[in-house]
């Protein structure tokens, strides 16, 4: 073929390769130069016009021509095998993309709209429950109606408030011996509305926000078999700090005494437990006073005007060798006959009670007005006391032992006290000399510690040993439950 192109023309003077040739079946087609630029391939078909026509682009530096489909239905198809398997709605995303973008969701925002959010009555008992601890001096006591007053101070209990004392009153549906008639009263319209039965859920929640609570008080809250296993669980914690655990005229059987005294078993903060006026099974009682055996950290045990304590004279004497009680009571404030006893077999066992009160130097009161103590029974308190010197204190109530007897067990108690503060004062006057010294070294003279430390309680001149003792600049929580002490 002749080349028709003009000698003058920039075209005749590149070198290129010709788009079109003609040439026999055996001429093999010429290579075009690597320096000559690709041009793009002619073909005898008509341009793709039909419905699955590929229209055929040319890719550079030689590579190998792209089909592509006009129609938007094949397109969408082989589109969508070059998604990975499982990916459904990728295709829907990518059509969607360039219409619009998802908006991006803030975690912080999500994770608020899962909390609760007060009502305008819960943030009102908020701030009630603020200037009732603010008034009480770290004191609350709640009675309890509506769940939803629950609700609210379970909340504000979560926020951390500094309750030293709490005391509660609800119903969740447990016996009480002594909220039976007040809830007559308020059924026959004594100016208050009848408590709601609560649900038993909300008493676990309400305990789990009250760890940091010294004193707990459930002695008015009518308890079921299943609130004695969350206060078991609740004991059991390890973040428990609750040191002084107070019931009084709950009715315990077996199971709910037996859930206690697991408790009792694995608690690590309590050091006082008072029955005062509980409704006790023997064999409760039993189990109870076993676990205050157990635990070394329980000092205080008041068992007041509980039933069954005559037939645990053996374990109270256990209790006694154990040497980690300091204060005992058996309290009945208008004193228990016990009638229809074996008179000497209760006599040989409060002899061997007492066997052991002599030997004891852990107890500082024993309380025993609520037994019927004959006048034997005297006797051998009196024997005991010869030989105890820790004994500061002994109430017998309306057991009455006769003048002589009665003015022998008062000159040996008050030998013990005697003896007791002399061996306290020197480590009163150190506790003033630390406390004060540390404020004023220079003007605070040794000598008055002493004059202010003989005037001092026994209460207090106790609490400054354990400070010398255990070193001062400790942080101890401040009960405001405790023992009378002497005055100053």
């Amino acid at each position: 073929m002749f080349n028709t192109t003009p000698t003058d023309s920039p075209r005749s003077q590149a070198s290129y390769s010709s788009d079109a040739t003609v040439s026999s079946s055996t001429e093999e087609a010429r290579a075009p130069d690597s320096t000559s630029a690709p041009l793009p391939t002619f073909s005898t078909r008509e341009p793709a016009s039909g419905h699955n026509e590929a229209a055929t682009v040319s890719a550079p530096d030689g590579a190998p021509a792209e089909a592509v489909h006009t129609d938007p239905s094949v397109q969408l198809r082989a589109s969508s095998k070059d998604k990975p398997d499982g990916d459904i709605d990728s295709t829907k995303a990518d059509s969607t993309k360039a219409d619009s973008t998802a908006p991006v969701r803030n975690p912080l925002k999500q994770l608020h709209r899962h909390e609760r959010v007060l009502n305008l009555r819960e943030k009102q008992m908020h701030l009630k429950l603020d200037n009732i601890l603010k008034e009480e001096e770290g004191e609350l006591d709640m009675d309890i109606r509506t769940a939803q007053e629950m609700e609210a101070l379970i909340s504000w209990l979560k926020l951390g408030q500094p309750v030293q004392v709490f005391r509660l009153r609800c119903d969740f549906g447990g016996m009480h011996l002594t909220l039976s008639e007040d809830s007559e009263d308020d059924d026959k319209g004594g100016g208050h509305s009848k408590p709601e039965m609560l649900d038993v859920k909300l008493f676990e929640r309400m305990l789990a926000a009250c760890h940091d609570i010294g004193v707990l008080d459930l002695s008015d809250c009518k308890l079921t078999p299943a609130n004695y296993r969350m206060l078991r669980r609740f004991l059991m914690h390890e973040h428990c700090k609750v040191e002084c655990l107070l019931f009084g005229g709950q009715y315990m059987r077996e199971k709910e005494a037996a859930s206690l005294a697991r408790g009792l078993e694995g608690n690590l903060s309590l050091n006082m437990l008072s029955l005062s006026g509980t409704a006790l099974v023997s064999s409760g009682l039993k189990r109870i006073i076993e676990a205050v055996i157990r635990n070394p950290r329980i000092n205080s045990l008041w068992l007041e005007n509980v039933n069954g304590c005559e037939e645990q004279l053996p374990l109270l004497r256990l209790l006694l060798v154990a040497e980690h009680c300091s204060y005992l009571g058996l309290q009945h404030p208008t004193g228990v006959k016990m009638a229809g006893r074996d008179v000497r077999l209760w006599n040989d066992r409060f002899q061997d009670f007492c066997h052991m009160l002599s030997v004891n130097k852990s107890l500082r009161l024993l309380d025993v007005s609520g037994l019927d103590l004959t006048k034997r029974d005297f006797k051998s308190l009196l024997e005991a006391l010869i030989f105890n010197t820790s004994l500061l204190w002994l109430e017998y109530g309306a057991n009455r032992p006769g003048s002589e007897l009665a003015s022998l067990i008062n000159s040996h108690l008050l030998r013990n006290r005697r003896a007791h503060r002399e061996a306290l004062l020197p480590y009163a006057a150190a506790g003033l000399d630390l406390l004060v010294g540390t404020v004023t070294p220079d003007i605070w003279p040794n000598e008055l510690s002493g004059v202010l430390a003989s005037h001092m309680s026994n209460a207090t001149l106790e609490q400054l040993k354990k400070g010398v003792d255990t070193g001062f600049g400790k942080s101890t929580r401040k009960g405001k439950v405790g023992i009378a002490s002497e005055p100053g």
